[in-house]
């Protein structure tokens, strides 16, 4: 049995009773939702409805003061970086095992097609090859497929950190929803990626503001449903409303701790390398590096799953 659901007075479905059950708990439908379904005259309340109604008494009730930014107009920094850096301990285990499989995960899609460009070349032959004109083409292609695939996972992660952050259940499993927005997410990182990219070549200033304007707009599509235009601009505003110059300190803030980390992280290199030798070293090094992947996966995500729940209640407010 599947519904549609009226979401931002646009009908979207139909969905299955599991799918909407996970849509309550992450926020998206409430009891006064209007759903409809072949058959049914006219749309209903979803709480009306007998088959969903339960779904309700099962969800998670949401606590009255969220974790994170103060419900004023301006982004709280202070307490949207203090979300992101302590969001880990109300699931530890869970977040860490979930960032983890965040920087895992894509390696499944990207390896294959870096060893397509190896077959048959020798390393002489690959370096060639990328200096040339067709190689750096292949390489573009490859970038922008990277971008697509973390951009898709990196809505799955979205969705989680929300949920960590609002005190609801999380698993891991979340990582894999990016893929029910897989062509939004892509768009998305389609302009993302070349935009900033350009911007930072060109100029610098439009890479940042890029960067910094429409840095909401995973979250924007995982929880509205909203596609990639409508969810950019909704991000633009969102961000504007906050006070543009808050969310670049945000960035700024996040820039330079994971700098200090990376200091660190060469520092114990170096000094491990000098008490157990180059080849175990590099084991070492690999995990010292993933585990930094981790906790600068954990951060980011919570801070700006932090940011997002300040512009969503100025929404709401407004």
């Amino acid at each position: 049995m599947s519904y549609h659901v009226l979401l931002d007075d646009e009908p979207e479905g139909p969905h299955s009773i599991e799918v909407l059950a996970e849509m309550i708990v992450l926020g998206r439908i409430g009891r006064e939702t209007l759903v409809w379904q072949t058959g049914m005259d006219d749309w209903l309340a979803a709480a009306s409805v007998p088959e969903l109604a339960h779904l309700f008494d099962e969800a998670p009730s949401q606590p009255e003061q969220q974790a994170g930014p103060s419900a004023t107009a301006e982004l709280d920094i202070t307490a949207a970086l203090s979300t992101g850096f302590s969001a880990h301990n109300r699931a530890p285990g869970q977040t860490v095992i979930t960032a983890l499989l965040f920087n895992v995960l894509p390696l499944i899609f990207i390896v294959p097609l870096v060893l397509l460009f190896s077959v048959g070349r020798s390393i002489d032959d690959m370096l060639e090859y990328i200096q040339s004109p067709e190689g750096g083409i292949a390489l573009l292609a490859l970038g922008f497929i990277v971008g697509v695939v973390m951009t898709i996972f990196y809505g799955g992660l979205c969705v989680f950190m929300l949920a960590l952050i609002r005190g609801q259940p999380v698993q891991s499993g979340m990582l894999y929803m990016g893929f029910r927005r897989a062509g939004a997410l892509a768009g998305f990182a389609a302009f993302y990626v070349t935009g900033v990219m350009a911007g930072l070549m060109l100029l610098v200033i439009p890479g940042i503001i890029i960067a910094v304007g429409f840095c909401l707009t995973p979250f924007i599509i995982m929880e509205s449903g909203l596609g990639t235009a409508s969810a950019m601009v909704a991000s633009w505003r969102a961000v504007v409303k906050l006070d543009w110059w808050r969310v670049f300190v945000i960035f700024v803030a996040l820039f330079l701790a994971f700098l200090g980390l990376i200091l660190v992280v060469e520092v114990v290199q170096l000094f491990l390398m000098a008490i157990v030798g180059a080849l175990p070293m590099a084991v070492f090094g690999l995990v010292l590096e993933l585990g930094a992947n981790i906790l600068v996966t954990i951060v980011t995500a919570a801070t700006f799953a932090a940011v997002y729940e300040q512009a969503k209640r100025n929404t709401a407010n407004a």
